[in-house]
């Protein structure tokens, strides 16, 4: 969706898609290393409701932006607050998944992921047909805030004392 977003919106033409792609990986590198130094100090579902909130108003911003310069700082953003979010929830299921189920854990949510990525791909066709493009992402980043406040339900582990002795009853 990203090309309707620069050839519609922007009026580029499309193989500046690639540079806006190039920003969101440079912010990735930010956020690796920003979550390297603050990832502990944080709130984790402080953290992952926050960032799921500012994707999904990052998403309308971008689908209403004609500005390139704010698209590309948009772009840079998400890329950022992505790999931040995906190191704090990475660490997260470290801390709460016994060291020998982590990659079964992984092996879960992997291929759910990637469900949601494929039916999201397949809804957006038909979507485009019915509606235009800003609607579309306008229910895009609804969906994306309801799961932001879904995700403040998380129960994210207790204290260590039960941490610690659900991993020795698990040995």
């Amino acid at each position: 969706m990203d090309i309707f977003i620069v050839t519609e919106r922007l009026q580029l033409h499309k193989e500046s898609v690639q540079w806006f792609h190039a920003l969101s990986g440079a912010g990735m590198l930010v956020g690796g290393a920003a979550a390297a130094f603050l990832g502990q100090k944080l709130n984790p579902r402080v953290v992952i409701f926050v960032g799921i909130a500012f994707l999904s108003c990052s998403i309308i911003v971008e689908a209403l932006s004609v500005w390139v310069y704010l698209t590309a700082a948009m772009r840079f953003s998400v890329g950022v607050m992505t790999a931040f979010m995906q190191i704090v929830l990475g660490a997260i299921m470290m801390k709460l998944v016994e060291e020998a189920y982590i990659g079964r854990v992984n092996g879960a949510i992997t291929p759910l992921l990637m469900a949601g990525t494929l039916a999201g791909t397949a809804m957006a066709g038909p979507l485009m047909k019915a509606f235009t493009l800003v609607p579309v992402y306008g229910m895009s980043a609804a969906i994306i805030l309801i799961a932001a406040f879904a995700s403040l339900s998380l129960k994210l582990g207790g204290n260590a004392a039960n941490t610690e002795r659900s991993a020795v009853h698990l040995d």
